[in-house]
């Protein structure tokens, strides 16, 4: 019965293993398709490109494992951000951050990478202050 279990199991992270890997593998193609539509000058485009990845992601981000969810969703904002596709980006950031740093804990290198996104966003808001605080507390942690 044991060893039945522990097959199944097995089954089940492999599956799961797949659906993460095809995932990821999705998102980081539209993430460079973006990039690429940007670096050629095509704005418009770039902006409903990062919709899109938004829109996968959170359709299929439950299924997705916290730590990869996270990187993939600091991709796709690093991504907005490059593109200057500014309210994107703060949306992004505003959205993840807190759990992004909740599940990595406050002194992980992941948690003040997002400190860095929000204060970048503070910045773009003229909000220096309060940028220069989140950039302080993610040295802090480096």
């Amino acid at each position: 019965v044991q060893t039945l279990r522990l097959g199944r199991r097995t089954d089940q992270l492999q599956r799961e293993s797949v659906s993460n890997q095809q995932a990821l593998d999705t998102l980081r193609q539209m993430i460079a398709a973006a990039v690429t539509a940007s670096a050629n000058g095509d704005a418009q485009p770039v902006h409903a490109m990062i919709d899109t990845a938004v829109q996968r992601l959170s359709k299929t981000e439950s299924s997705i494992e916290p730590a990869a969810r996270f990187a993939l969703w600091q991709e796709i904002a690093e991504s907005a951000f490059r593109a200057e596709c500014h309210d994107q980006f703060e949306a992004i950031v505003q959205r993840n951050a807190p759990a992004a740093s909740a599940f990595h804990g406050p002194n992980h290198p992941h948690a003040a990478q997002w400190l860095i996104l929000q204060g970048l966003a503070r910045e773009h808001r003229r909000d220096y202050e309060q940028a220069a605080d989140l950039y302080r507390r993610a040295l802090a942690v480096f």
